[in-house]
């Protein structure tokens, strides 16, 4: 039903309803799956309500990318990089795109970034490695690009620590 609600096209006022609706069949799918029972399912779940919750248009989206930070995390539990390559990569330059946006302190989000975007280009490298190995070109040349823009962020913050010493 998740997916389903993803899928839909709806007008821009009805958008974040449809996502919510995601993130609940999510929720409520992952009461009825379990880790030991149904790993591989149990990964899929968490992975797509992580993706959800991270993209839900909200007034909370810290909170909102840390919940999501969290179901990378179980999602992570069952996809490794020696069982479920692909998979793995996937999940986690999607958590590398949620470290991108997420503060290294929620409570002071003004003090920046820094340590989130050192996680998130060593997830992105570690993906794109995975993609090259497999030959998934298309989706090896998205997380370069978004390498490039970490590494050009990162750049930002070489620069200030220059200027300030």
């Amino acid at each position: 039903i998740a997916i389903a609600y993803l899928s839909m096209t709806l007008s821009p006022e009805r958008e974040g309803m449809r996502q919510a609706m995601a993130v609940q069949s999510f929720e409520e799918a992952l009461k009825a799956v379990n880790l030991i029972e149904h790993p591989n399912e149990y990964a899929m779940l968490h992975n797509n309500l992580a993706n959800a919750l991270q993209y839900l248009p909200s007034l909370h989206p810290v909170d909102n990318n840390l919940r999501a930070l969290t179901a990378y995390n179980e999602a992570l539990k069952v996809r490794t990089a020696k069982d479920t390559p692909l998979e793995y990569a996937a999940t986690i330059s999607n958590k590398a795109n949620l470290l991108y946006n997420l503060p290294d302190n929620p409570k002071q989000p003004e003090a920046g970034n820094q340590q989130n975007l050192l996680q998130a280009k060593m997830l992105y490298e570690e993906a794109q490695t995975i993609f090259c190995q497999y030959s998934e070109v298309e989706r090896a040349t998205i997380v370069s690009e978004a390498l490039a823009a970490v590494e050009s962020e990162l750049s930002i913050f070489d620069f200030e620590s220059a200027v300030t010493e």
